[in-house]
Parts: structure tokens; sequence; C-alpha cells
């Protein structure tokens, strides 16, 4: 038995219409198959589909954290 757990990606599933969790499973060399745990919909992807993917997402989380991190840094307005 096989005890590593799955790798997971967030991935907008096509039939949820959101962000859910999918796990990975390799079709072959260069197509990966995200299949979604909340409604089991698999979606094929490319590799570069889905390194496309992984890096938006990744912007839009450094973009977050960026804004978080400035927003901590300083003062509330009513501090004064």
């Amino acid at each position: 038995m096989d005890k590593t757990a799955p790798i997971r990606h967030l991935y907008s599933c096509p039939s949820c219409h959101g962000e859910t969790w999918h796990t990975t499973s390799v079709a072959t060399t260069d197509r990966f198959g995200l299949t979604c745990l909340a409604c089991g919909l698999t979606s094929l992807l490319t590799h570069d589909e889905l390194l496309d993917h992984q890096q938006s997402w990744e912007k839009e989380l450094d973009e977050a954290m960026q804004k978080w991190e400035e927003s901590w840094q300083s003062p509330p307005p009513d501090f004064e």
C-alpha cells in the first residue's frame, strides 16, 4: 500500500466554477490529470498549462502577501 500523500493543487474547476483542491496524476510525460476533490471531474492539462496556472496563482499570493506586509507595518489611520 502506498502511504505517500497525493500532490494537491488549487485549480479552477470547470464543473464547480471555483478554486477547489485537485489531486494530480500523470497521464503521460507531458499531460497531467487534475481530479477535483469536490465533484470528481478530471481535467487534462499540458505541463505548460499547469505551470502557467501555478505561476499565476503564485503571483496572486505574492501580491496578497506584499499588501499584508505593507498594512501590517504601518500604524492604523486613527492611531495618532
